[in-house]
């Protein structure tokens, strides 16, 4: 037996008998500590008990406390690693609170992915699953969230889209409806109408378009015959036209014949063989003669298809009997025909003294 281990076991007893207690050992810097002081207590006991200290015996203890400082040190890392699944939860936290953002947050797919992700990892520390394979409240935020936005896509965005504008309405109200929210059947309310609105709103509407409160309508000739066309539109035929621009005698009539009310128009032909195609009575049609020669008669008829003189100015050579020159000349008088005045006059059979002097 070296000396080194009987002097181990001498210093011991002498280190006991000097009454050097060892610290209890509650953790690894308070075991290292313990050991250290030990073998420096009963190396200091061999020295006394000899009076001198071999180097056998310095070598040897040095490599003992190196040793059993290391088994220390050991014996402290594990208890560190053991408790590092403590401070698990904390960063489980994080990941749960990183899941629970990304669903809370409604971003659809990466909202769910996060929440899965930070609820399979974690386990029970979120306090959403059971067992070490819970679900994540991650996850279930994130599914609850593409669920939502799913069924609101599906649904148009989640509110019942308006629907389309029907009942008592203004023209104003009406054409604000177009294109959205739509128009179904209504009855407009205003009095006063142009032709262009009622075909926009006809064209929009998915109903009828009634009209009857309409007592004037305006457009130009082809917009007021496309609403009076209409089979979707619904006038009280007793409406008055007024047609902006010039009209022609076809037209004229067109339009003459879809209503008992008076027509106002400029017509656009000027002789009085076209005029004498104008159809209908009590009109304001505003006529301009383009004939330099006229008969009487026919003056005279087309002074009764309009309220408004006919101007006559053109006119140098007026044939007719008697009566019918007469009563060209008693409608210049009357302002119903003007321009006359200085034309010649031709007059076919007979005539008294007395109307050859009112000639």
């Amino acid at each position: 037996m070296k000396n080194g281990n009987s002097g181990k076991g001498s210093s011991e007893t002498v280190a006991t008998k000097a009454g050097v207690k060892a610290a209890p050992t509650t953790g690894g810097a308070a075991a290292t500590t313990s050991v250290a002081a030990l073998a420096a207590q009963a190396a200091a006991a061999a020295l006394l008990k000899t009076g001198k200290r071999p180097v056998d015996q310095d070598k040897e203890d040095a490599e003992a406390a190196e040793r059993e400082a290391r088994a220390a040190d050991d014996a402290v890392a594990d208890p560190q690693q053991r408790e590092q699944p403590a401070e698990q939860p904390a960063e489980k936290s994080e990941q749960k609170a990183g899941g629970e953002a990304a669903a809370s947050s409604g971003s659809g797919d990466a909202g769910a992915t996060a929440g899965t992700t930070s609820g399979s990892s974690a386990g029970t520390a979120t306090g959403a699953g059971s067992g070490s394979g819970g679900i994540g409240v991650g996850a279930i935020l994130g599914g609850v969230a593409l669920l939502g936005g799913l069924a609101a896509a599906a649904s148009g965005g989640g509110s019942d889209p308006t629907p389309p504008l029907s009942g008592s309405v203004s023209v104003a109200q009406a054409k604000a409806a177009i294109p959205s929210p739509g128009i179904g059947s209504i009855t407009l309310t205003d009095t006063a109408v142009s032709a262009a609105d009622l075909n926009t709103i006809d064209a929009a509407a998915t109903g009828t378009v009634t009209a009857i409160a309409v007592t004037t309508l305006t457009g130009t000739a082809a917009d007021i015959k496309t609403a009076l066309a209409s089979s979707g539109i619904t006038l009280s035929g007793t409406q008055v036209i007024s047609v902006s621009g010039s009209t022609s005698v076809a037209d004229a009539n067109i339009i003459d014949a879809r209503t008992t009310g008076a027509v106002t128009a400029t017509i656009t032909e000027g002789s009085l063989a076209a005029l004498a195609g104008l159809t209908g009575t009590g009109n304001a049609y505003t006529i301009t003669l383009t004939d330099t020669a006229a008969s009487a008669a026919d003056l005279t008829a087309l002074d009764g298809k309009t309220t408004v003189a006919v101007n006559a100015a053109s006119v140098t050579a007026i044939t007719g009997s008697a009566a019918d020159v007469q009563a060209a000349y008693a409608a210049g008088s009357a302002g119903a025909i003007t321009g006359l005045g200085n034309e010649t006059v031709t007059v076919s059979g007979t005539a008294t003294v007395a109307q050859a002097n009112a000639i």
